[in-house]
């Protein structure tokens, strides 16, 4: 099963979207406005995430309007 975007595009598998969504609630983001607070290196560094799943969790923020902050290598 893949997920939906509202851009069209394909989705990631289901499994992935919830393994990357259990790492970003255990970190206490728990809405896309906590997530745009945080910068790309900040979501890589959390526990359970890697570069490759925080540029996907970048994209699905950018596919549906919004972007994370800016600032850090």
């Amino acid at each position: 099963m893949l997920t939906s975007r509202p851009d069209g595009a394909q989705g990631q598998p289901l499994a992935v979207a919830q393994r990357w969504h259990r790492a970003l609630v255990t970190a206490g983001l728990t809405s896309p406005a906590a997530l745009e607070r945080y910068t790309l290196r900040e979501i890589q560094m959390l526990p359970g995430m890697s570069a490759p799943s925080a540029g996907h969790v970048r994209d699905a923020v950018e596919a549906w309007g919004g972007t994370l902050a800016m600032g850090g290598p």
